[in-house]
């Protein structure tokens, strides 16, 4: 049995997406394979992304998820992957009232992957996307009363921090910000300018899928 462990904030739990988010449709791939195609091989997929949290948020319940739903003994056949950073590259109620700076960002993504590290090196990072700054600079946020400023620039320098800090620790990187297609914001974006629309999801589980199927499938 392999298990895949994938933690982040509201893109990871699949707000936007009509069929579910990005997890969801790595979930439903791994579930056609056991149940539809009958390899024979037995995955265990876990969406575990709650909304507006940022890598503070993650960190503090990383390991209590993990202990909760771990049953492979073998690190190899556990994979982690870390999808966050857009809340955490925000500014509230002022354009510059950072939540976090990138280099406390970079520090935070350097604690996860060394506590994940304790159980597996099968640890994956998602990159990344671009919003929407017509909707997103700035953006009210009703269920807080607060005012949001995500802004492209800012994201890409959290999304560098991301990046640098995979290749220094070794963890594996998938990057999304420059690779997104043309059209991501008219196309891919959900009507709030932040999130994934189906189209969105879809794509950037098929960037994420190959990579974790590399590592619980080495030999396929």
């Amino acid at each position: 049995m392999k298990q895949i462990f994938l933690y982040g904030a509201s893109i990871t739990h699949g707000v936007g997406g009509v069929n579910g988010g990005w997890a969801d449709k790595l979930k439903d791939s791994f579930h056609n394979d056991m149940f539809g195609t009958e390899t024979g091989r037995w995955y265990e997929v876990y969406e575990l992304g709650v909304p507006s949290q940022t890598l503070p948020d993650v960190l503090g319940r990383f390991e209590s998820e993990l202990k909760a739903r771990m049953k492979v003994q073998d690190r190899k056949d556990l994979v982690v992957v870390l999808s966050v950073g857009l809340n955490d590259s925000k500014a509230i109620d002022a354009i510059d009232n950072h939540l976090s700076s990138p280099e406390d960002f970079a520090a935070n993504v350097h604690s996860f992957i060394h506590l994940a590290r304790d159980y597996t090196d099968n640890i994956v990072v998602i990159g990344l996307a671009p919003v929407d700054e017509n909707k997103t600079n700035p953006k009210e946020n009703t269920l807080s009363g607060k005012t949001v400023y995500l802004v492209n620039d800012r994201i890409r320098v959290f999304d560098d921090a991301l990046e640098a800090t995979c290749a220094a620790e070794n963890a594996h990187f998938v990057p999304i910000f420059d690779i997104t297609p043309q059209d991501w914001l008219q196309s891919y974006v959900w009507a709030d300018g932040v999130h994934p629309n189906d189209a969105g999801h879809e794509w950037i589980r098929s960037q994420v899928e190959p990579k974790v199927r590399e590592l619980v499938d080495p030999s396929a």
